[in-house]
């Protein structure tokens, strides 16, 4: 509870500081005398007092809301809180319209509603885009810059009516006069969700009914409010419709996927624990042997995936390890994953060279994909003498693993030679053993493609150079330093983007051979 607290204490803070603005405004609404205003004005004003209460209301549910990242709140609420200032402000400026000894207030306040329209919208299309899962995509981040820029813009022209009368002026009597550029506000709050109608149409296919009614709903909604602005006065209605709009969002957008968030959460913990279990994460875990060294990092793109390693003792002075990658993601390739992990190490263990092996693996695999499983597996397996350093390994359709040679001037350089078919894609694939011979000090990297296919926000791929690179970089430290030093290059290249493949690595050294008895 208290590391809660202590994540979301700015939340709370901002949250807080919402209730003393509605306060305030209620007050400065008594005050300044609301008999003053007129019909419309009365009607605004009534009308944002409660939506003023009902953001702080969606602003707290949010906050409190354990079912979603911050990542995919942050923009939302975000936007509730621009949104209750505007608002706030706004429908102060109707109380005190026309009253000469509020002159002041209006001034202050109303540069500031202009100011934050461009930027409410832009959150809002940040958290459409986020929920949407549409961030990465080339097309989507180039909208995202577009109306960005419109927003700054859209900000620094409301404030500049602070120095001249861009969109209004106030006569001495507190009169709103209309400025020479008042018809370019309306551009800004309509360009935006012109630009989430432009996305709905290129990703319509993607999205689900409600994200179609709850996207579509905000733009026309806004549109519309917008264009009745300009030609009703003091018909403001923007911003109570916004936070309508907001709060059909997050029921439409977030409390279904909430829901099932939360009827899975336990199986997804208690599967994430299970798959855990099953590969080896004590490091060293072979404490009486000191000829080599090994560790190896799992990160899952959910919370359980698809990707897995291992590495084990065998009879006579032989030792295995392996990476594989099951296809697919989520709860079915973590079972796939099970499975897959299970045969070969017991294939493995019965004997066999690593061809053999996917051999017979692949067959089993092929006699469940006639069922209806449709489960591929592309694993790379070696097995070590480690009484003379002769190693066998075959790579069935994974990536091509780098190795670092003493004798071959000590850089990492990846693998020649055919890399076989998946295990479990055909009954007539063949498998070929391979044969390398380490001597102490060689070193051998492991990794699943979810690496070198690491995409960062604007859809760049790692690249197999960029992994390289780090290697030869990073080729003094021990294992686990290595693995620790790649997933920094990983998560640089994320930039916050969310990993979207399972990523593992294992990094492995032949320190000495094995003495004889």
């Amino acid at each position: 509870m208290q590391g809660y607290i202590g994540r979301h204490l700015h939340q709370k803070v901002v949250c807080l500081v919402m209730v003393v603005m509605l306060f305030a405004t209620i007050f400065l609404y008594w005050e300044c005398g609301i008999e003053h205003a007129d019909q419309t004005g009365l009607f605004n004003v009534g009308f944002g007092v409660g939506a003023l209460l009902a953001s702080i209301l969606l602003f707290y549910c949010c906050m409190m809301d354990g079912t979603h990242i911050d990542e995919e709140k942050r923009a939302f609420m975000a936007a509730v809180f621009l949104n209750f200032s505007a608002m706030s402000f706004n429908s102060l400026s109707y109380v005190v319209y026309g009253q000469a000894r509020f002159r002041s207030i209006v001034v202050l306040t109303m540069p500031w509603v202009y100011a934050l329209d461009g930027v409410t919208n832009w959150l809002i299309m940040e958290y459409i885009i986020r929920m949407l899962h549409l961030r990465g995509e080339v097309l989507v981040e180039r909208f995202r810059k577009i109306a960005l820029a419109m927003s700054v813009v859209c900000m620094v022209a409301g404030l500049s009516n602070y120095v001249y009368p861009v969109y209004f002026r106030f006569d001495e009597h507190a009169n709103y006069i209309k400025g020479a550029f008042y018809d370019w506000n309306l551009f800004f709050p309509v360009f935006v969700p012109l630009l989430v109608i432009v996305l709905l149409v290129l990703y319509y296919k993607r999205l689900q009914p409600k994200q179609r009614a709850a996207t579509i709903g905000y733009a026309v909604s806004t549109i519309v409010l917008t264009v009745l602005s300009g030609f009703v006065t003091h018909f403001f209605l923007n911003y109570a419709v916004i936070l309508l709009v907001l709060f059909i969002m997050y029921i439409l957008l977030n409390v279904e996927s909430g829901n099932r968030s939360a009827v899975t959460e336990r199986e997804l913990d208690t599967a994430k624990r299970i798959q855990k279990s099953m590969i080896p994460n004590i490091f060293p875990d072979f404490v009486d042997v000191p000829e080599f060294d090994i560790y190896a990092r799992m990160e899952s793109a959910r919370e359980v995936g698809g990707d897995f390693y291992d590495f084990f003792r065998l009879e006579n002075s032989r030792f295995a390890f392996l990476v594989g990658d099951i296809s697919g993601h989520g709860v079915g390739a973590a079972l796939s994953m099970a499975v897959a992990k299970s045969m070969i190490n017991m294939h493995t263990q019965l004997g066999g060279t690593p061809a053999q092996i996917m051999e017979h693996v692949n067959q089993r695999m092929i006699d469940m994909n006639t069922s209806g499983q449709g489960m591929t597996v592309r694993v790379w397996l070696g097995i070590l003498d480690v009484r003379t350093g002769r190693m066998s390994y075959c790579n069935a359709g994974q990536n091509r693993q780098a190795i670092r040679l003493n004798r071959q001037g000590g850089a990492f350089a990846y693998e020649t030679g055919a890399v076989d078919p998946p295990v479990g894609e055909s009954a007539g694939s063949t498998f070929t053993d391979r044969e390398l011979w380490l001597e102490p000090g060689d070193q051998i990297f492991l990794f699943t493609d979810g690496l070198v296919e690491t995409a960062g926000r604007y859809g760049k791929r790692l690249g197999y150079e960029k992994v390289l690179e780090c290697l030869n970089e990073n080729h003094g430290k021990s294992n686990e330093e290595l693995c620790s030093s790649i997933y920094q290059v990983v998560e640089r290249h994320l930039e916050g983007v969310p990993q979207e493949d399972d990523i593992t690595l294992l990094g492995f050294t032949f320190k000495k051979r094995e003495e004889a008895a």
